[in-house]
């Protein structure tokens, strides 16, 4: 069997065409086993040998060219406009449910643009099948002997619709799973510098909003950062150099601070904290143990010691983002004024 796709790499319509023909095949199987049982070989024990015939013959053809949705409609054709009705002309009331487990393989193995033609074609076949028996009852050949044949009818019905349906949900279980993760991974991509791998500019506009939505009478620190020299930097070492620069800050920056607070990269060779904490004492012990990790990685690589600039603004449930930032921005701009090297808080 090694000509059968594997499942798990087969698309949904292809995992339908399977259970559609297995189903096929085992309920042709049963009917003609039971025909034979129960009546010996017929012209009606006959159309079940033919049609589980044409079903793997459908089957073979659908898994070697490809077109499984024409093998998918040779089967249903024969399944539901040749098979069912002739069998209903003989047998009666034990066959009807085949007739509805037609229309519900309509519904699920056809596309929409072809499913009310062909549900349309398939409701005035058993219509007419109806109508035919009603006429000429003596069609039937049952004789009142109809448990066996009903038994295997609800057994098969059962077991196609719930083989069916199980596949779907599978399917689209695993399709959701998978939507959900690749929403995960954009999200995570869209709110993510992708350099240094911490968060951007957009991301922190979004966090400050909802921070400041949800504060009631605590205050916090956004502290503005900016690589001194940076230029120069790049300049004299290269770009790559410059890019190392910016992510060995953002990892140092990421590791000094604590879990509920926020750095994101601001725009360039510019950060911003945000610190969960109106403390100036904590505040400035983790902005010194950054410029002292900042430090040590510079002169490790080309015997330099980097520093950096910051501006700090205090911001509570009353502030806006853009006061925010205009402040930090303000008390950043005199840090450089000073000399740079240095945070002004006020």
């Amino acid at each position: 069997m090694k000509f059968l796709p594997k499942l798990e790499n087969t698309d949904l319509r292809t995992k339908l065409f399977l259970v559609l023909a297995v189903i096929g095949c085992i309920s042709n199987a049963g009917g003609f086993i039971a025909n034979i049982f129960m009546f010996g070989f017929t012209s009606e024990t006959t159309v079940c040998g033919a049609s589980l015939l044409i079903v793997i013959l459908a089957f073979i053809y659908g898994v070697i060219t490809g077109h499984t949705y024409r093998a998918t409609i040779m089967i249903l054709i024969v399944l539901s406009m040749i098979e069912f009705p002739i069998l209903y002309l003989a047998y009666g009331e034990t066959t009807i449910v085949y007739m509805l487990v037609a229309e519900v393989a309509v519904a699920i193995y056809i596309k929409p643009k072809h499913r009310v033609i062909f549900a349309s074609i398939i409701f005035i076949v058993d219509i007419a099948a109806l109508i035919i028996r009603h006429l000429f009852p003596e069609l039937n050949k049952a004789n009142g002997d109809t448990f066996i044949m009903t038994l295997v009818a609800l057994v098969i019905a059962f077991f196609s619709i719930l083989f069916t349906i199980a596949l779907v949900v599978m399917n689209y279980e695993k399709q959701t799973a998978e939507l959900s993760r690749m929403s995960e991974e954009l999200l995570h991509s869209v709110n993510t510098d992708p350099l240094t791998d911490i968060r951007n500019r957009r991301y922190l506009m979004q966090y400050l909003s909802a921070q400041l939505a949800g504060m009631t009478e605590e205050k916090h620190y956004a502290v503005l950062v900016d690589l001194d020299f940076f230029k120069s930097v790049n300049d004299t070492y290269g770009h790559v150099f410059g890019d190392k620069v910016l992510k060995m800050f953002a990892t140092v920056a990421k590791e000094s601070i604590g879990e509920n607070d926020l750095i994101a990269r601001f725009g360039g060779e510019e950060f911003m904290i945000l610190f969960a904490t109106d403390s100036i004492p904590e505040i400035k012990a983790k902005m010194s143990m950054i410029s002292s990790r900042y430090a040590e990685f510079s002169q490790a690589e080309k015997g330099i010691e980097l520093t950096f600039s910051a501006g700090a603004a205090v911001y509570d449930r009353d502030s806006s983002i853009k006061e925010i930032f205009t402040t930090a921005d303000k008390r950043l701009y005199k840090a450089k004024e000073c000399g740079r090297n240095m945070m002004v808080m006020e």
